[in-house]
Parts: structure tokens; sequence; C-alpha cells
């Protein structure tokens, strides 16, 4: 059986791009396959890969001579950048050496179906070259004195009617 990852409720999260950028997914997949690998995008050297995966069910019960599934991640230049051997799941975190596609090769020895949750977050945190500079936040400056006068008229709106409301409360007996 061929073993498709699909992306399952796939997240992705982008603010402002001198504050942070980060990319989370979600991976499952049953497979009888004994290889399947998953790439991703690792926009910059130095930035934060994360994630986990797990062996959520299988038909075999696993007993202590089960050799549990393998994880090897490569780098954009084919290095190997960590490998996790006989496993029902872990964690990892690594610094990106290199901006590029990653690839996250599961090995399943004994080709039985297994379902796999893989989870992958890929931080980026800028450095101070890359942060707003002050002309980038007075447009953001300008909305918010523009919003906090506003406000300011709201709030003097509810006052003018609690009071107008007290008033008539008060004369109505």
């Amino acid at each position: 059986m061929e073993c498709v990852f699909t992306p399952r409720p796939e997240v992705e999260y982008v603010s402002y791009p001198w504050l942070r950028k980060s990319v989370t997914r979600l991976y499952s997949a049953s497979s009888a396959s004994p290889r399947h690998c998953i790439h991703e995008f690792v926009p910059y050297e130095g930035d934060t890969v994360s994630g986990n995966f797990v062996v959520v069910d299988h038909d075999i019960f696993w007993s202590s001579d089960h050799p549990g599934i393998d994880l090897t991640v490569t780098s954009p230049g084919g290095n190997t950048v960590n490998t996790w051997k006989g496993k029902s799941g872990d964690k990892f975190v690594f610094k990106a050496p290199r901006g590029g596609m990653y690839k996250f090769c599961f090995h399943n020895p004994y080709g039985a179906p297994e379902t796999v949750s893989f989870y992958i977050h890929v931080g980026h945190i800028p450095n101070e070259h890359n942060l707003a500079k002050d002309e980038h936040l007075d447009p953001i400056n300008v909305k918010i004195a523009e919003l906090k006068e506003a406000l300011e008229s709201v709030t003097a709106e509810q006052k003018y009617l609690k009071a107008r409301e007290a008033r008539h409360r008060h004369n109505k007996f």
C-alpha cells in the first residue's frame, strides 16, 4: 500500500514579517510502505525547526521486539541533520544549517500498516536589521492616535447617555 501523507488542518500563521514568521503543518498517514518522505521548505539559515511524530495506530501489537519506525532528517545539501531509530514517537528541534528544502523520511522496517502523526513547525526570529524602523511605525502610530480619539468619543457618548438615563430614572418617580 502506498503511503500518502496529506496535510490535515494546515495552519499557517504569518504576522508582520519584521516581527515573526512561522509555518506549522500537521500530517498524518497510514502506511505499509517501508519508506515515505515529507519535504518542508525552511526559508533561512538559523531558522528553528521543531516538531514531533507519534505512531498512533498500528495493526500489529508492539511488543518489546518490535523495531519501531525510523526518521531521518536531511538538509538541502544532502547531509543528515538527525536520525531517530526504532521509535514509537519522539520530539525534535534543530537550527537549520542553511535555508532550503529539508527532507523528513520515515522508514517502517516491518512494512506493517501504521498510522503516523507528524507535526512540524518552522520559526524565524529576525535579526536587528530586519526589525521595523521608525518610518515603518509612523502609519501605525497615526492609526493608533485616530483609534484613541474615536474611543474617547465613544466613552464621552456613553457618559452622556448614562447621565441622561439617570436623570430620566430620577424624574420618573
